[in-house]
Parts: structure tokens; sequence; C-alpha cells
């Protein structure tokens, strides 16, 4: 038992340290970040729909998303046809997709960064494109809750769509910030849109089974015995 109890807080050192260790990594391609889940904006409404400060969706997989906005205000567009947001189709911006327009309907000024907040993830991205023409510097900060992961950076040189994210070898990613940290001449680095996230999340471990665990406990009797018979003669001669 002794013997056990070592080998498993040995594990359990060595999981902490591999924890403690891991750190994501910048992806800038749909394929490196190998997303098995996607959270699609259409749910927010048709085009030309607000969206709040603070608002709420839900990934194909059924994970509840938070966002959150730095300003006051956002706008649903439907690219290319939409008449109320109108976004242009471009790099990772589909005609008919519906994407988050960081900009108030009241001010028409940028309202990012946006930020969006799940359950533990080993990885997370989206494409983004500023809202003026011209080259920007799109960024990402991966946090595990309060915790800052690192903010990577990644240009795109002709102001066409770029994918942004992170991918880690744990499941530690809780939250993502999305911002343009620099871009052309007179253009408004707050004002930007996002498409659809894209969620890479860790495989459940399997529960064993009932049968399983009896079947566990059954070859754990004859060690048992073992033990309590080999225990026997000391007990013994303690009494006499």
């Amino acid at each position: 038992m002794a013997l056990l109890c070592r080998i498993a807080a040995a594990c359990a050192a060595l999981a902490l340290s591999c924890l403690a260790q891991a750190a994501p990594t910048l992806v800038t391609t749909p394929a490196a970040l190998a997303a098995n889940d996607s959270v699609n904006w259409s749910q927010l409404g048709i085009d030309g729909t607000t969206v709040g400060a603070s608002f709420s969706a839900t990934s194909a997989n059924s994970w509840a998303i938070s966002g959150a906005l730095a300003g006051t205000d956002a706008c649903v567009s439907v690219v290319s046809t939409g008449a109320v947001c109108g976004w242009t189709a471009t790099t990772g911006f589909a005609s008919g997709d519906s994407v988050i327009w960081a900009e108030s309907g009241t001010t028409f000024a940028g309202t990012g960064p946006v930020t969006l907040s799940f359950a533990a993830a080993l990885g997370a991205g989206l494409y983004m494109q500023a809202s003026s023409p011209g080259s920007f510097t799109a960024s990402i900060t991966a946090f595990n809750g309060a915790t800052n992961l690192g903010t990577f950076t990644s240009t795109s040189p002709n102001g066409s769509g770029l994918f942004i994210g992170v991918v880690d070898t744990v499941a530690n990613v809780t939250r993502i910030q999305v911002a343009i940290s620099s871009c052309a001449p007179g253009c408004d680095a707050s004002d930007f849109a996002v498409n659809t996230l894209l969620l890479k999340e860790a495989a459940p471990v399997p529960e064993l089974p009932t049968s399983a665990l009896l079947g566990l406990g059954l070859l754990a009797l004859p060690w048992v015995r073992s033990r309590a018979t080999a225990a026997s003669p000391r007990n013994q001669e303690v009494q006499a």
C-alpha cells in the first residue's frame, strides 16, 4: 500500500510539473488549431442585430460561451449580403457568414477588444479583420482564469482577413481576448470584425463501468488475504 501511495504521489507531482511548464503557442491557420467545436454568431440574430457589451452563445458541442466588448455594443453582420451592417467578403470571411462587428451603432466608434470565455480548452482561434483598408496587426491574449498565459500577434500586410489563435498541450485556456494592436494611419484599432470562434476541446476521460471497478476490487482480494495471513503470526506473538 505504501508503494502504491508513493507511485500515486509521484504521478501527481509529474502531472503538476507538466501543467506548470505548459504554455500556449500561436497558430495562424484553422488546420494548425485542429478544432473540434465551433461557435457560429448567427445565433445572436439576423443582420443588423445589436449585440450588447455582454453577450452569450452556445457552441455546436453545447459549451456555454460568454462574450464581452470593451465598448457599449456591436453589430451582427452577414458578409456580402447584409444591408444594415455590411461586411465585404475576404480571406476567412465568406459570403453568408455571420460575424460580430465591434462598432457602436450610435457613435460608429470601435468597441473592441472582444473577450470570449469558455470551459477549459486546449486552444481557440478565429478569423478577424480591421474595418479600414490597409495592413493591420492582430493580437490574441490567452488566459487561464485570471492568469495571463501570453499575448501573440500576427500581421496582415494587405488588410485581408487573418486567422489568429492559440493552442496548448493541456486544457488550460479558459478565455481569449482579441484586438487590433496596430493598423494603417487613420484607422480605428478598436473597430474590427470577428468570424466563427473555433475551439479545440480535450476529449473527456471515459469512466470505468461498474463491472470493471468490481473486477479491480476482486483482483485486490488475494493480496488483502495474503497480507492478513502474513500478519497473523506477529499478532499472536504480541498477544503471547
